[in-house]
């Protein structure tokens, strides 16, 4: 609002408005925050005006308002809300049996839904990880079985000429973990950052 209004924004600091006939003065900006995926209040596009004050230029039946509280460091946000619930009851007349005709929203509970959904696909990452890992380890036995298999009979020969079976085998098999390794990092690399 306050780029919209004086280009600067700290150009608006001390400056006065006319809001629906009255001047404000501007005391303070709020820095630029954008939008959240919790959604939430837009500071980006308000104007924070004290309570007393928006009661003597909106009528507050229409202005659907909003009340926004923060407690000292050492009060935890369960303690505060509790206290709010009380307050807001007693300011609005409700008697203990009657339901609140109010809402009190607080961030932590959004953050613990999120956390929540979070640690859902964790675990499923986790399962669909370790399915991929047992496919693939089966994948290799099976190459590693099917490569034996087909040498067989070049083992059996290259045995029979005197070279020794092990050594033809180390000379070999190198082929595998090599193509493997290579396949992996080239998976590593093509990933985006």
């Amino acid at each position: 609002m306050a780029t919209k209004l004086f280009v600067l924004p700290e150009a608006a600091l001390n400056k006065q408005l006319k809001l629906k006939g009255r001047l404000v003065k501007v005391i303070g900006i709020i820095k630029k925050q954008g939008k959240q995926i919790t959604g939430g209040w837009d500071y980006d596009k308000s104007i924070i005006i004290p309570y007393n004050f928006a009661k003597t230029i909106y009528l507050e039946r229409y202005s659907d308002p909003k009340i926004m509280v923060k407690g000292y460091e050492n009060i935890t946000s369960t303690a505060l809300k509790d206290e709010l619930e009380g307050a807001m009851r007693s300011i609005h007349r409700l008697s203990p049996t009657k339901e609140s005709d109010f809402a009190l929203n607080d961030l932590n509970d959004i953050s613990k839904e999120v956390e929540a959904a979070f640690v859902g696909l964790n675990i499923g990452g986790a399962i669909i990880g370790g399915i991929s890992l047992i496919v693939g380890l089966f994948g290799v036995a099976n190459i590693m079985f099917v490569t034996v298999k087909e040498r067989t009979p070049q083992i059996g020969l290259k045995k029979r000429l005197a070279l020794n079976a092990i050594s033809y085998l180390q000379s070999s098999y190198w082929k595998l973990p090599f193509f493997a390794s290579l396949a992996g990092l080239l998976a590593l690399g093509l990933l985006p950052a």
